[in-house]
């Protein structure tokens, strides 16, 4: 019963700290010149697993508390109507951040300085209470209207680029050189108490509105957690584990 033990633990640290990297110089160097595609796929897979880990032990795998937001939107009502929208959230959640991916294929620069490649979230929720206010224009009555919302983001992408480092023959990443954020589209799950003659504008406000919300915290929260992934992988690789 004892040994059994002893090699699980064996194979869960090294999966952890040095999953899928060159074993030596000379695989390192092969892979630079004849295929270094694979070896920035390495590079970006270490980042996600790393990055996991780190969203696991925040406790984000499942989900996260968004905070409370107000956003204010022009709206055109009609020739002689315009004007501004205000939609709030509050009790918000998002849930899909553990499904952190590679997209694609990476590349490796001609220098072997800088990982480029394409990263994903997917099937991305967020749930919240929202509160609508329109103050009137042209034809149409002010109104307030409350209830929960749901949207779903299909897909979330990171394009990134990361400064990496050659650290005992093997590559290591450093820091995120460039970060940006798309977002494919966004769709309304469910939405309650919105029956109104203005329903359709204020369906495309919430969209907008949430969209950006989750653009947000994935150019916030989980670049910092794809940030001390790779912080963890350059201390392991310094440190030699």
């Amino acid at each position: 019963m004892y040994r059994p033990v002893v090699m699980l633990l064996t194979v869960v640290a090294v999966g952890v700290v040095r999953a899928g990297v060159p074993k030596d110089a000379k695989d390192w160097a092969s892979l630079r010149s004849t295929n270094p595609t694979v070896l920035a796929n390495r590079v970006l897979d270490d980042i996600v697993e790393a990055a996991l880990e780190k969203i696991a032990e925040a406790g984000w795998d499942d989900s996260k508390n968004v905070q409370n937001g107000v956003a204010t939107f022009p709206l055109t009502v009609d020739s002689n109507g315009k004007v501004n929208e205000t939609f709030s959230i509050t009790k918000a959640s998002i849930e899909g951040i553990g499904s952190l991916d590679r997209s694609k294929s990476g590349s490796l620069d001609a220098s072997a300085e800088v990982v480029s490649g394409t990263l994903k979230l997917e099937d991305v929720t967020l749930s919240a209470d929202y509160v609508i206010t329109f103050p009137g224009a042209g034809q149409a009555s002010p109104e307030t209207r409350s209830g929960q919302v749901t949207v779903l983001a299909e897909k979330i992408f990171v394009d990134i680029a990361v400064n990496v480092d050659e650290v005992n023959s093997v590559l290591v990443p450093q820091n995120i050189n460039s970060y940006d954020v798309r977002t494919a589209y966004v769709v309304i799950q469910s939405v309650t108490n919105m029956s109104s003659s203005l329903s359709n504008i204020h369906k495309a406000g919430i969209r907008k509105a949430l969209r950006q919300v989750l653009e947000n915290t994935t150019n916030t929260n989980v670049k910092v957690k794809i940030n001390q992934g790779i912080q963890a992988l350059r201390a392991a690789a310094s440190s030699g584990k």
